[in-house]
């Protein structure tokens, strides 16, 4: 009952992430509203339009989920993705593997803002990052790291480049 509980988290968990991503990719910034933690997310997500408007964010993809660690209504997924942004001319691409806090209110998943998790002890999100540690060890392959690290560095290079000329 419990792997079948588990399964179930990390589907839900997925597919909320996903479509955070597309969100995102798509420019809807609006449709955040309905992913990230139900409170007041307008400057949340005026923040983050801000940020893709401001590093020239073409697309944003969504790579790999990884298994999420779920503790009742609270649980955190890793995941691999890329940005293709504009800057000076230049079309760059990033990679990166990072991970959300997801929290469970009235039976559905969403993303977690920093602002959401202020009434968690800072040391129990940190242990639970901890013991994430496991799956990112377990799913994040050294070519990845490598390849992510040759994209950034061509990326970065790119707009250097660009910056002095």
């Amino acid at each position: 009952m419990a792997k079948e509980n588990t399964e179930i988290a990390n589907h839900e968990i997925n597919s909320t992430v996903l479509g955070y991503f597309n969100a995102i990719n798509k420019k809807e910034y609006i449709e955040l509203d309905k992913i990230l933690y139900p409170t007041d997310n307008s400057e949340y997500i005026l923040t983050i339009a801000a940020k893709a408007q401001a590093v020239g964010m073409e697309s944003m993809r969504l790579k790999t989920i990884y298994p999420s660690l779920v503790d009742g209504n609270i649980a955190v997924v890793g995941f691999e993705s890329s940005v293709n942004n504009y800057i000076n001319d230049q079309h760059v691409t990033f990679q990166q593997t990072n991970l959300f806090f997801m929290l469970k209110k009235d039976n559905h998943w969403y993303v977690a803002k920093p602002s959401d998790l202020a009434n968690y002890d800072p040391q129990y999100l940190s242990s639970m990052i901890e013991k994430y540690d496991v799956v990112i060890k377990k799913n994040l392959s050294v070519e990845t790291i490598n390849k992510q690290q040759e994209f950034n560095n061509a990326g970065f290079s790119k707009i250097k480049k660009a910056a002095n000329q």
